[in-house]
């Protein structure tokens, strides 16, 4: 009798906001914000965990069934979204199995009033429900439809779902950097800078720069904001010019890999975002879940780093932007840098670990009777122009000159005995050990 007072008093307060024709008290017009005796009665009956279900989706402004309300005007005129979860939470008790919960047509019959609204609303927002609500189960029963509850165990499906919805761009951006730098750290050629500010210092290596993922292009070209950047990195350091121009090389993320990349990270923000936030909430089972949830999509993330960064590019003042679509992926980004990338650059002859004769004469590197030339002049040629391939390092060039030696080259010979004044074969080999 004092819950019934409780209510009686609550509507006789509300009587000016009721809406339809029925004079009679049904369970959708139980409102749990203003019903403490009720709400205090449930929690003593069935446990405190009661009061997080009333508070995210049942009753009160900061309730899903509040907002779904307030941003739909046909349902806000009637309180609906509330009322449902009023009458799903009533009839949350007492059966299991096929007759747990509470069917729609059910749920109808406890809403519907004369000059009221049209029943096809409950659908609606009920779909809604299914979509935010955080505590709130369903199970389809054959012909019979769906069944609702709410539990106090979170649905970590809904949760996740709102999660992602919550995961702002710059901390997807912020966390596929995180990986690439993480990554990045093994790979053993290459000097890796990953989003680097624009003033790059010379670099005297095979540099390799990750720019940031809003940087990209497309397999056909490199276009929009993404040409002025490599291009400015590439002949810039800060507002002088770069004098060892050949030693830099861009992954670029294409635009086609981006947007899977970004639903990855976006999932596994989500999953850590649930797992932080509702630990104490789940049991073992849905911990297990959730945690096998983390650890997929962090794998599917890094697996979507290495095809996403897919593009090679590098910048010459004579032919510009050029670009390697790279077409094989391993699993991990530093492994793909370390084999499939690098495998690739030497197949295309964009880098070389040992320089020909050939490589030599066609850059005009190559002594002569009536020329000399120091061999870390010919090195540092291979950093400074950008006309010529890139090497791996010193050893690419001493491996060509020794190369000319074993070979007997009769160029060669003949200035190591007619210009020994100049240069010679040992004098080049002291040079480059």
């Amino acid at each position: 009798m004092r819950l019934l007072a409780a209510i009686i008093s609550d509507l006789w307060k509300r009587q000016q906001s009721l809406v339809g024709g029925n004079l009679m008290i049904q369970s959708g017009q139980v409102n749990f914000a203003n019903l403490d005796a009720l709400s205090g009665q449930l929690k003593k009956l069935y446990g405190n965990g009661w009061d997080a279900v009333m508070t995210a989706d049942v009753a009160g402004s900061s309730s899903n069934a509040f907002k779904i309300d307030g941003n739909k005007k046909e349902y806000g005129d009637w309180y609906l979204t509330q009322s449902i979860t009023s009458v799903i939470l009533m009839t949350s008790f007492g059966s299991d199995g096929a007759n747990k919960g509470i069917s729609v047509p059910e749920i109808k019959l406890h809403l519907l009033t004369p000059n009221g609204f049209n029943h096809n609303s409950v659908n609606g927002a009920l779909d809604e429900l299914e979509s935010s609500a955080y505590y709130l189960y369903y199970a389809q029963t054959g012909g019979a439809g769906k069944r609702f509850w709410f539990n106090t165990k979170p649905n970590i499906n809904i949760l996740i779902n709102q999660a992602k919805a919550d995961i702002k761009t710059q901390d997807v951006e912020a966390e596929i950097l995180k990986r690439l730098k993480d990554k990045t750290s093994r790979v053993q050629l290459f000097n890796v800078l990953v989003d680097p500010s624009e003033d790059i210092p010379e670099q005297m290596k095979p540099t390799l720069v990750l720019l940031h993922p809003k940087f990209t292009a497309s397999p056909e070209q490199v276009n929009g904001k993404t040409k002025p950047v490599i291009e400015r990195i590439a002949t810039k350091k800060g507002n002088s010019e770069r004098i060892y121009r050949n030693t830099i090389l861009f992954l670029v993320c294409s635009e086609m890999g981006l947007s899977k990349l970004q639903s990855g990270v976006r999932d596994y923000l989500a999953c850590q975002k649930i797992s932080t936030e509702y630990n104490s909430q789940l049991e073992k089972e849905q911990r297990d879940d959730l945690k096998r949830r983390i650890d997929e999509a962090s794998k599917q993330s890094d697996s979507s780093l290495v095809t996403a960064y897919s593009m090679v590019v590098k910048y010459s003042v004579k032919k510009g932007v050029e670009k390697l679509n790279i077409t094989q992926f391993k699993d991990t980004i530093d492994s793909q840098i370390n084999t499939t990338i690098i495998d690739a650059l030497k197949a295309d002859e964009w880098l070389l670990e040992s320089v020909g004769l050939s490589t030599l004469r066609t850059n005009n590197l190559l002594p002569t009777l009536e020329q000399s030339i120091k061999a870390k002049d010919v090195f540092e040629a291979f950093l400074r122009f950008d006309d010529k391939p890139m090497v791996t390092g010193q050893e690419a060039v001493s491996k060509a000159f020794r190369s000319i030696a074993i070979m007997g080259s009769s160029a060669l010979l003949l200035v190591t005995v007619q210009h020994s004044r100049s240069i010679s074969y040992k004098r080049m080999s002291r040079s480059l050990m």
